[in-house]
């Protein structure tokens, strides 16, 4: 299926704000192997900063109203990890 620069850049944008694949997908129709290709050849990884991701991933999961466990896990995770890289 051909997808239109716009649904690309969106996905990139929701990508880099820290959302994950499996949301993109949902939020966009666009299937998750073909996120992971763009993702992987457009280098949309090695665009932000270890930091920056962290804290994009982190203030996408704060923003949800709902959170499953594993959100929740993720969240107490990336928390960690961002406090060991503030030491």
């Amino acid at each position: 299926m051909e997808h239109d620069r716009a649904t690309r850049k969106h996905a990139r944008a929701l990508y880099g704000q820290g959302w994950a694949v499996a949301e993109i997908s949902r939020e966009t129709g666009v299937s998750e192997p073909t996120l992971r290709m763009w993702r992987d050849t457009e280098g949309w990884s090695v665009t932000l900063s270890p930091e920056l991701a962290i804290d994009a991933r982190m203030t996408h999961l704060v923003n949800k109203e709902t959170k499953s466990q594993a959100e929740w896990r993720e969240l107490k995770r990336l928390n960690e990890l961002r406090k060991g890289m503030i030491r």
